[in-house]
């Protein structure tokens, strides 16, 4: 299947950097159960493009989020209660998801329970170099606000008011680590494809990620096997 990934980020896709790095790493023809949590048609149809043979179900808490999903298996359930699922699957994918939970150990409690193979989490990263600038000036971090409403960003158009629980490198790898997963892989990218404007100075941000160590990135991509009993 052919993906236009441009076109799925203009739908709502946020990261099309993080899905063609995350293709290279996982790309491959055998079959596989996939869960995609908090994940909408447009995301399977990526995973889909990944994973040519998967079978895909869809895990969400919002039915609009699971409309027009014919090709795929699609569950109405929180994220707290997966484990109630009675399957195990080979891939399990936290797509931007685990920055709007309040319990994020208590996630991936359940996740550990349903997953056999990997676990692919993408989110923002805390210790990106504008979170950096704006703690230097005083400022709320532009990607956390455990409000309603942001105040006093230093980026304003920058990052989500949603986010409740965020992330850097090695805290996101402790989190998945103490919970029974060993960390196999770990990646950085930005939030802005080079064809794309935002209106959020995205390619700047993009070039500036470029130049810079995985730690001081916009996104992460925790890569994480099922530690063996």
């Amino acid at each position: 299947m052919e993906i236009n990934l441009v076109q799925h980020v203009q739908d709502g896709i946020t990261g099309i950097n993080k899905f063609k790095k995350i293709k290279k790493h996982i790309s491959m023809s055998k079959k596989v159960k996939v869960l995609d949590i908090g994940g909408t048609v447009l995301s399977a149809d990526i995973i889909k493009s990944i994973l040519p043979k998967s079978k895909i179900t869809i895990a969400n808490n919002n039915k609009n989020d699971l409309n027009n999903s014919k090709d795929y298996k699609t569950i109405l359930i929180d994220c707290y209660e997966i484990d109630k699922l009675n399957t195990k699957f080979d891939y399990v994918f936290a797509n931007d998801l685990i920055e709007h939970l309040f319990d994020p150990d208590l996630f991936i409690e359940k996740v550990e329970k349903i997953c056999k193979g990997t676990l692919i989490i993408t989110t923002p990263n805390i210790a990106v170099w504008y979170n950096r600038i704006s703690l230097l000036f005083g400022k709320d971090l532009p990607n956390y606000s455990s409000s309603r409403v942001r105040t006093g960003t230093f980026l304003s158009e920058v990052g989500a008011p949603g986010h409740k629980s965020v992330f850097s490198i090695k805290s996101l790898s402790r989190l998945v680590e103490r919970h029974g997963f060993n960390v196999t892989k770990i990646d950085s990218f930005s939030y802005q494809a080079s064809n794309q404007k935002d209106g959020r100075g995205g390619t700047i941000r993009k070039n500036i990620n470029n130049l810079l160590p995985k730690s001081f990135q916009e996104g992460i991509i925790i890569y994480a096997s099922k530690k063996q009993a």
